[in-house]
């Protein structure tokens, strides 16, 4: 009796084993688009940002970091993470820091607040008039 009622049933069986396997396949990839750490969706952006700004296609970044096109756009789109030797071959390419691409903070930036940090508050104002003078010297 149950392998005839399996036998009438079997093609409904079928279709709905298939449609929650669908279901958990479109989740997977839903889930795998989100599961990337905010750190990465970050760098992604500064990364295009940044080839945009030189003037780089992604195909061009993509060969001068020795990676491949469609990776570097799941990067940039904050879909994939990456490891520190990639982050150093794009930083590398881009002609800027590995600090620069995971924080956005300039170098130069930084040397210069290190900079003002030697000097007491009081003396703040005189070197800005003194930055202020040498800019229009220069």
């Amino acid at each position: 009796m149950q392998k005839a009622l399996y036998g009438i049933y079997k093609p409904a069986l079928s279709k709905s084993l298939q449609f929650i396997n669908k279901i958990r396949r479109v989740w997977a990839r839903k889930m795998s688009k989100t599961n990337v750490e905010p750190v990465y969706v970050e760098a992604g952006k500064r990364i295009k940002e940044l080839r945009l700004r030189k003037g780089m296609s992604r195909q061009e970044l993509a060969a001068s970091a020795m990676l491949s096109d469609k990776f570097l756009y799941e990067i940039e789109s904050g879909r994939k993470g990456f490891s520190s030797a990639k982050l150093l071959r794009i930083a590398n390419a881009l002609d800027v820091t590995c600090d620069y691409i995971l924080n956005g903070e300039n170098e130069l930036e930084i040397e210069m607040s290190e900079m003002l940090m030697l000097f007491k508050n009081k003396d703040i104002p005189k070197v800005r008039e003194l930055l202020y003078a040498v800019s229009e010297m220069i």
